[in-house]
């Protein structure tokens, strides 16, 4: 499996740093509008680089850690591919767009997950909260569904448009 991670900063290194220790050497490929800081952190954790349109050509799955504004665009580019998705917090920098991608992602075979959000006023903000808290219960009912694996960066959640 080749998974394209799209975003190569703070969050970035991040997720790189904990692929590379899961990945074989070749399954990991970085690609960041800023290419030296790509070639830069994929030195470091040994994977690949690539420009974000040939690793998005090339992959497998798909990991999110970009600018915030660039979410959806990278995100569209992956359900045209049909491509599993984990996308960092926020999925788009609005309520409505976020709405809008939820219903794409839903609307798609794919399967996207990303970390947890409760309520559009939260889209923003890290949650810590299990999907088991009485708190997204009430919010979101069974509609929160825990990921099967976790990858060493943390537990993700699957997104559902009734949770917004």
């Amino acid at each position: 499996m080749r998974i394209a991670q799209l975003g190569a900063g703070r969050i970035g290194a991040m997720h790189a740093e904990s692929l590379s220790r899961l990945l074989a050497p070749g399954e990991l490929v970085l690609a960041d509008l800023d290419a030296e800081r790509a070639r830069t952190l994929a030195a470091t954790v040994g994977a690949e680089t690539a420009s974000v349109e040939e690793a998005i050509a090339g992959a497998d799955a798909l990991v999110i850690a970009a600018s915030s504004n660039a979410h959806p665009e990278l995100l569209r580019a992956g359900i045209d591919r049909g491509l599993p998705i984990f996308c960092e917090k926020p999925l788009a920098t609005t309520v409505e767009e976020t709405t809008r991608l939820v219903d794409e992602i839903e609307a798609s075979p794919i399967t996207a997950y990303s970390t947890p959000m409760i309520s559009p006023t939260t889209i923003k903000r890290p949650m810590k909260i299990p999907p088991t808290s009485p708190m997204v219960r009430a919010v979101c009912g069974s509609k929160l569904t825990p990921r099967a694996r976790r990858f060493g960066i943390g537990s993700f959640w699957r997104v559902t448009g009734s949770c917004l």
